[in-house]
């Protein structure tokens, strides 16, 4: 079984106006990014390209390691995507990053067969702070999936849409804090945050600021558009 351990980063980026290209990372074992390794893909006024990890056994970021695809520009950003066969695990401040200035921000994307986890104020954020639209965001597991004091985040700072959260597991657990969030602060609605668990859906404790855990989608007091929704289901 191959394993793929990364401890400095992997970067496609453009400072011009052309386009950068996509960066993808496979294997038939682990693949483990730490000690603040990450893999991105960066573009001013172009297209960023897209990033992906796919591994036939278990995906690590671990100690503020992260995955994104992110432009400061006009360009939109590409897609992010992790795929483990077994389990994906974030932990210790490890990420999603993906944003964009004046386009369109990509979507994420994480899928396990097994379990997902992420963990000490480990993150997935994706948003727009222009005319773009922020990305969509999709976590799916066969197994649970669980966050502890980590937060997914969907936000909209100008006058694009912003994007929906969708979770998809066995059973779904946010704990000691953690929180899915999605926010406008701009002109345009949040995005909805959808939950579907087959067995069960906790939300309990608070994190060491007292905040609790939950769903939230939320109007920022000067903004113009409207909070999304909150669908769920469980048995």
């Amino acid at each position: 079984m191959r394993k793929i351990y990364i401890y400095s980063y992997i970067r496609s980026s453009t400072t011009g106006e052309g386009n950068a290209g996509s960066v993808s990372v496979q294997a038939n074992g682990n693949i483990s990014f730490v000690d603040s390794s990450y893999i991105n893909n960066y573009s001013v006024e172009g297209n960023a390209g897209s990033v992906s990890v796919q591994a036939d056994n278990n995906v690590f970021f671990i100690d503020n390691s992260g995955i994104g695809s992110f432009t400061d520009g006009s360009g939109n950003a590409g897609s992010v995507s992790v795929q483990a066969d077994n389990n994906v695990f974030f932990a210790d401040s490890s990420y999603i990053n993906n944003y964009s200035v004046e386009g369109n921000a990509g979507s994420v994307s994480v899928q396990a067969n097994g379990n997902i986890s992420f963990i000490d104020n480990s993150r997935i954020s994706s948003f727009t702070r222009g005319s773009g639209n922020a990305g969509s965001v999709s976590v799916q597991a066969n197994g649970n999936i669980s966050f502890v004091n980590s937060f997914i985040r969907s936000d909209t700072f100008g006058e694009g849409k912003g994007g929906d959260i969708q979770i998809q597991a066995r059973s779904i657990s946010l704990t000691e804090g953690a929180e899915f969030l999605a926010i406008t602060e701009g002109g345009r609605n949040a995005g909805n945050i959808q939950i579907e668990a087959k067995d069960f859906v906790t939300l309990s404790g608070f994190n060491v600021k007292g905040f609790s855990s939950g769903l939230f989608t939320d109007t920022d007091k000067e903004a113009s558009g409207q909070g999304g929704n909150i669908p769920h289901s469980a048995p």
